[in-house]
């Protein structure tokens, strides 16, 4: 452990920084794509509106997903030591590249979002104060697999 660092001693908590830390991740994919589609002529895809569909992905991640587990959920969480709580963690260590091709991006987007939805189903056994992160990671998971083409 690097010094200065503070470590997740408590297991559930950590399950819930590690869901915040992979959906901040999608978070940053989805935003950084989005950046990526402003520098080309908007010509819908398939009908689609990828920058658009970007963007609300991106809010629906940043106002359901990223919000509630990092202002409301981890930090009620124990940390592992006496009374210290967690808190959100912004960790990154290198973001995936995703190629211009916007199905793949959508897919990439699906499978991230799939998986993250997994582990919050799971998690919320032992907490279900993140009931409705679970929803909202299965809808977006939908919204991006109906785009995916």
């Amino acid at each position: 452990m690097r010094s200065g660092a503070t470590f997740i001693a408590d297991p559930q908590t950590r399950e819930i920084a590690t869901l915040f830390k992979a959906t901040y991740l999608t978070l940053l994919v989805a935003l950084g794509q989005y950046y990526k589609f402003q520098d080309r002529p908007n010509v819908p895809f398939d009908g689609v509106d990828t920058p658009q569909a970007l963007r609300a992905l991106s809010v629906g991640l940043m106002t359901s997903v990223i919000r509630p587990l990092g202002q409301t959920v981890l930090p009620e969480l124990p940390l592992g030591a006496a009374e210290r709580r967690a808190g959100p963690c912004f960790e990154v260590y290198g973001a995936p590249s995703v190629p211009w091709d916007r199905r793949v991006v959508w897919k990439v987007l699906h499978e991230r979002l799939t998986a993250e939805h997994r582990a919050a189903a799971a998690t919320s056994a032992h907490h279900p104060a993140i009931a409705s992160v679970v929803d909202a990671l299965q809808t977006l998971a939908g919204t991006a697999e109906e785009l995916t083409g």
